[in-house]
């Protein structure tokens, strides 16, 4: 999975370990190990957190809002 897309209204990426995590409501939706992540792609009203924006950095990984 290169790319991770963003489109839930009110979801949140969030950094687990060495994972992305993407939870909606607080219930997870998805779990993806940061080394299978080439870019993420936000759409609409969604979060990061401040340690998964230094998790995709630290790796290279490309964000578009």
């Amino acid at each position: 999975m290169p790319t991770v897309y963003l489109t839930e209204q009110g979801t949140t990426l969030q950094k687990e370990s060495e994972t992305v995590l993407v939870t909606w409501d607080e219930k997870p939706l998805l779990r993806v190990p940061i080394a299978r992540v080439e870019r993420v792609m936000v759409l609409g009203n969604v979060q990061l957190t401040t340690q998964v924006i230094g998790l995709l950095l630290d790796h290279g990984v490309d964000v578009s809002f």
